[in-house]
C-alpha cells in the first residue's frame, strides 16, 4: 500500500474521470491489498462480494461509478493465485490466502511464455477484450516494468500503434529504452516514450509528472524538459 496508494491517488487527480483502468500480468494480490487499505478509492475486479466471491463478466459490463470516490478497475490478464474452479465447472471463485496448489481445484494462472496462450476462455477473454478497447480509445498507455515479450500484449500494442495516431506508449522501468522497446514490439510507426526509473515510493512523483506532461494538449513527445529529477537508488 505504501507504493500503490500515492500512485493511485495521484493518477485519480490527473484524470478527467475517476476511473483508473489497470491491466496487470502479475498473479499476486498486491493491488487488491493496497486498495483495501484506501478509504477514498474502491476496487472492482469482476468478483461479486459476499461469503463466496464468484467472478462475473457482468460486473465489468455494468460497472457504475460510486459517488465521491475513485475506482480502480482491475483486469488480471494472466489470472491470479487466488482464482480457482472445480474441474469441468465454469464458476470462477476467489479464495484469498489459499496455497498455489489446492487439491481438487484448477488454478487459473497463465504462466510467462512466448508461445500463444489460450485467452479465448474466461477469465482471460474479458480482460483482453477490455485491453483492446482501452488501447483503441486511450491517449496514453503507461506500461510499468513490462518487458514487452508477451506475444499477446506485443501484438495488440503494435497493431494499435501502427493504426492509430495520437496514442502514446510510455514505458517505465529501470532499463526502459525507446529504441529497444520499439524493436521488441516491432512497430514501424507510432509514439513510444520511455522513463528510465524504478517503480518505487521515491519515484512516484517523477512518474506522475511524466504522465501529466504527456497528457497536456498537443504534447506528443519529450519528457526531459518537464520531468523533475528524483533521487534514485
Amino acid at each position: 500500500a505504501a507504493l500503490y496508494a500515492p500512485f493511485f491517488q495521484g493518477i485519480a487527480g490527473l484524470l478527467d474521470t475517476s476511473v483508473i483502468p489497470l491491466f496487470t500480468l502479475n498473479y499476486d494480490e498486491a493491488v487488491e491489498s493496497a486498495v483495501d487499505e484506501l478509504r477514498d478509492i474502491r476496487l472492482m475486479d469482476g468478483f461479486r462480494r459476499g461469503h463466496l466471491q464468484v467472478w462475473h463478466r457482468e460486473e465489468f459490463d455494468g460497472f457504475r461509478l460510486g459517488e465521491g470516490s475513485a475506482s480502480v478497475v482491475l483486469f488480471k490478464l494472466h489470472g491470479s493465485v487466488s482464482w480457482t474452479r472445480a474441474p469441468g465447472s465454469e464458476r470462477i471463485e476467489k479464495t484469498v490466502g489459499v496455497q498455489r496448489r489446492r487439491p481438487g481445484r484448477e488454478h487459473l494462472v497463465l504462466y510467462p511464455t512466448r508461445e500463444p496462450k489460450d485467452i479465448q476462455l474466461e477469465p482471460y477473454a474479458t480482460p483482453y477484450e477490455y485491453f483492446d478497447a482501452a488501447l483503441e480509445h486511450a491517449r496514453l498507455a503507461v506500461f510499468i516494468g513490462t518487458s514487452f515479450r508477451d506475444a499477446e500484449i506485443v501484438e495488440r500494442v503494435r497493431r494499435r500503434l501502427e493504426r492509430r495516431r495520437g496514442l502514446i506508449i510510455l514505458a517505465v522501468g529501470p532499463d526502459a529504452d525507446k529504441r529497444s522497446i520499439r524493436e521488441r514490439i516491432g512497430a514501424t510507426s507510432g509514439n513510444i516514450e520511455a522513463l528510465k526509473t524504478k517503480f518505487d515510493k521515491e519515484n512516484v512523483a517523477r512518474i506522475l509528472s511524466a504522465i501529466s506532461s504527456l497528457l497536456k494538449p498537443g504534447k506528443t513527445s519529450g519528457l526531459q524538459d518537464d520531468v523533475p529529477e528524483v533521487a534514485q537508488e
